[in-house]
């Protein structure tokens, strides 16, 4: 046993056990208060990261929106200009009735009549589609609506008054596809009210 003690002894001599290092012991509420603010700090990033993702959401929703109105604007823009490239062919629909209604004599009244099915059929076309004629005659001026052509003396209308339609204007949806092209009442010159009494 003496020589067991000695190689015990001798042992202890070749393995020295190095202490571990120990940790500073940390009180239990201060660890539980350093974890709570781990938490407090995760949800703070969990919401901001929430907020994120239904920004994104809102915004990609606000582009499809805004693709959608984009792509009815080309085709509404693109529907405008065929009935645009139309509007002249109705005006000489109305031009071609008007100069045979002058001329009583002639045999044309079955044609007349066709032309005027044919122009009432091109009109509820376009109303289908949001075409509206202006109502020009015997309102105020409006530059956004009317193109001023003539200027017409006259004491019967107040001035700035629309007295006349040279060509019919049309709005489509709210907008103004061709603006209306008028006479305009002006107050008479001094001379021309002379002339006329």
């Amino acid at each position: 046993m003496a020589r067991d003690s000695e190689v015990s002894e001798r042992g202890q001599g070749l393995i020295e056990e190095e202490p571990l290092e120990q940790l500073p012991a940390e009180p239990e509420a201060s660890a539980l208060e350093r974890l709570e603010g781990e938490v407090a700090q995760l949800r703070e990033q969990l919401s901001e990261m929430n907020d994120r993702y239904l920004r994104a959401m809102a915004d990609f929703d606000n582009y499809r929106k805004r693709l959608r109105q984009e792509k009815d604007e080309a085709i509404r823009y693109g529907l405008g200009s065929l009935i645009l490239d139309f509007l002249p062919v109705l005006d000489n629909l109305g031009r071609a009735l008007e100069a045979a209604k002058q001329s009583p004599e002639s045999p044309a009244g079955p044609l007349i009549a066709g032309v005027e099915i044919t122009r009432s059929q091109f009109e509820q076309v376009l109303a289908r589609h949001g075409v509206v004629p202006i109502v020009a005659v015997g309102t105020d001026f409006d530059p956004t609506l009317h193109e001023a052509v003539l200027r017409i003396p006259t004491d019967e209308t107040p001035e700035g008054t629309v007295v006349a339609e040279v060509e019919k204007g049309y709005t489509m949806e709210g907008k103004v596809l061709r603006p209306s092209k008028v006479g305009v009442a002006v107050p008479p010159e001094v001379g021309e009210t002379r002339a006329a009494q």
